[in-house]
Formats: structure tokens, C-alpha cells, sequence
């Protein structure tokens, strides 16, 4: 999930109705950083060969640094910083 990933989504747009946001899915991602926002809203980090960020809006629980978790969601560009960053959709806990 990089820059060259955001290009190719902009040069799908305009979204909407008839043409609807593609959704990706991780499987077993590990949870590097966890921050709460406002008790409504989760900013994370994952672990992998670079951290990638990632937001959840109103997630349905919380989750803790080392956690594993499966994924679904959508890329945007982070309004700050101009990098990829994931909208998480769909959120479940990896059971061992």
C-alpha cells in the first residue's frame, strides 16, 4: 500500500453508485501501535516490512499492540501527510 497505489485508484474515480470503491482484505495482521481517539475511533499501525497506518471509525472493539486481526478495507490518502493510509471496514480477531 503506497503512493503508486493511490495514483492508480484516482484514475478509477470518480466513485459512487455505478462505480463503487474497491475493498482489499489482510489476513492475520499484527497490531504494532494502537491509539484510541475521542473513545470513538482507532488509529493503528500493523507490522510488516514497513508499518503501515490505518484508521477504524467506530470499530466494535478496541485492539492492543501484539494483537492479530483480519481486515477489510479501503485506501485513501492521509490529508496530513499525503501518504496511503488504510480505512479499515470489517475488523475480526484471529483466534489461535
Amino acid at each position: 500500500i503506497d503512493h503508486e497505489l493511490l495514483e492508480i485508484l484516482h484514475s478509477y474515480e470518480p466513485y459512487g453508485e455505478g462505480n463503487p470503491m474497491p475493498n482489499f482484505a489482510c489476513n492475520n495482521l499484527s497490531v504494532a501501535s494502537a491509539q484510541t481517539l475521542k473513545s470513538l475511533h482507532q488509529k493503528l499501525e500493523f507490522k510488516s516490512s514497513k508499518k503501515q497506518k490505518a484508521m477504524a471509525f467506530f470499530p466494535q472493539e478496541f485492539y492492543t499492540p501484539n494483537d492479530t486481526i483480519n481486515v477489510e478495507f479501503s485506501v485513501q490518502q492521509d490529508a496530513f501527510r499525503g501518504e496511503a493510509i488504510m480505512i479499515l471496514r470489517n475488523i475480526t480477531r484471529c483466534h489461535s
